[in-house]
């Protein structure tokens, strides 16, 4: 089926479309679930977003596509793709975003992720890495503090407490959280999860380093820390204020209840 495509909608049907070509036939949940989206992403302002991943369509393929059209995603190793999204297995799966997070400002910026499950430890859900401390905004990932917390990072080389890690504890890990990690203006760094600020932000230190943002793992010249988490959506952006990181949760939740797949 080719769509047809009318104001900020175009985006939408654009990405139904390639899915179509690609020889995917996307359902009436997925079409909804993407429109959806869209609808919600426009109500923020869609220039705000670089890169927007929804998972949609069950395998390698149309889980690549970047709704923007500009950062497909290369797959690599072992990873479980279906209609829940992409599953990492902790050890050699990931997507390589092909966006060099040297381009992303160190005062305007957003990564983001929605994920469900995984075991804690050093990993990586979306990011970059250094080999020397200073970097600027990297990565999200769940660190092993005893309480699975979120742990966000903008720091240093690696996802470690001394960085960036919410005191608050994530909550129940088999259930899904939408994590954000926003930069903004004197490199203030403030971590969301479902579109509500926790804990005190912080300054990010350093400038950017230039890996590619990875999904299931970080870009350290290669692939390491990888994640076995099931993401359902992933996007790399602009600075969002609070009240646009409420629409955020918004979209991204309505995508997912669209598709049957909140946890």
């Amino acid at each position: 089926m080719i769509y047809a495509s009318t104001d900020f909608q175009r985006l939408g049907y654009a990405h139904l479309n390639r899915m179509a070509l690609a020889g995917y036939s996307a359902s009436a949940a997925e079409q909804a679930g993407i429109m959806t989206l869209v609808h919600g992403l426009a109500k923020i302002g869609i220039s705000k977003f670089t890169a927007v991943y929804p998972f949609v369509g069950e395998s390698a393929v149309p889980h690549a596509f970047d709704l923007m059209g500009n950062y497909d995603i290369t797959w690599s190793g072992g990873l479980t793709h279906n209609a829940q999204g992409v599953t990492g297995n902790g050890s050699t799966g990931y997507g390589d975003t092909g966006f060099d997070c040297g381009g992303m400002s160190e005062t305007d910026a957003h990564l983001a992720c929605y994920t469900e499950g995984g075991t804690a430890g050093t990993r990586v859900t979306i990011g970059a890495g250094s080999a020397a401390a200073g970097t600027g905004l990297t990565c999200i990932g769940l660190i092993d503090g005893g309480s699975k917390q979120a742990g966000c990072i903008g720091g240093v080389n690696d996802p470690a407490p001394d960085d960036y890690a919410p005191t608050d504890a994530q909550g129940d890990a088999s259930r899904d959280h939408f994590h954000c990690i926003d930069v903004t203006t004197a490199q203030l760094q403030q971590y969301y999860r479902e579109g509500v600020a926790h804990q005190d932000p912080v300054t990010a230190r350093g400038t950017n380093q230039t890996n590619n943002v990875f999904i299931l793992a970080r870009d350290n010249a290669g692939a390491s820390l990888y994640d076995n988490v099931t993401v359902k959506f992933a996007a790399i952006g602009l600075h969002l204020t609070a009240a646009e990181y409420v629409l955020y949760n918004t979209a991204v939740l309505g995508l997912q209840q669209a598709l049957l797949r909140e946890n």
